[in-house]
């Protein structure tokens, strides 16, 4: 049986990006009181580690999703990276689209003289590529 495996257990689709326990009525130990059927069945070391850590020492960290952006340009403002397409982290491609983004938005840039058309075409150009590794990542 395969079980994805984090560094913390998945609660409600959430893995955490920021150590702040209050963030949404978050706390230190809110992993440590899970009902005992959330972790049944993974396989070693996973339930021996999780006996064998301290509640004091488990730290709860949510991940928050965000709508898609509609529009990444539009006049003299574009939007690249996060900001124009979050992606959850289980691919590891949130710095390497940013990269992407830089690269491919310079090549617009220096092809065309006029920036809001630039943008424009470089947010139609991105958005297929974007939109099957946001997808992959849910």
């Amino acid at each position: 049986m395969w079980k994805p495996v984090t560094s913390r257990p998945v609660l409600a689709g959430h893995i955490g990006t920021q150590p702040n326990a209050r963030q949404r009525g978050g706390s230190r130990s809110a992993e440590a009181t899970l009902p005992a059927g959330k972790l049944a069945g993974w396989p070693e070391p996973i339930p021996s580690v999780l006996a064998a850590t301290a509640e004091a020492d488990v730290v709860r960290n949510d991940l928050y999703d965000r709508s898609r952006a509609r529009h990444w340009a539009r006049g003299s403002v574009v939007l690249v990276g996060d900001a124009a397409h979050p992606i959850r982290p289980h691919l590891g491609q949130g710095g390497c689209q940013r990269i992407e983004d830089a690269a491919i938005l310079r090549a617009f840039v220096e092809r065309t003289a006029d920036l809001p058309t630039a943008f424009a075409r470089f947010a139609v150009f991105r958005r297929p590529r974007i939109r099957s590794l946001v997808r992959e990542s849910a």
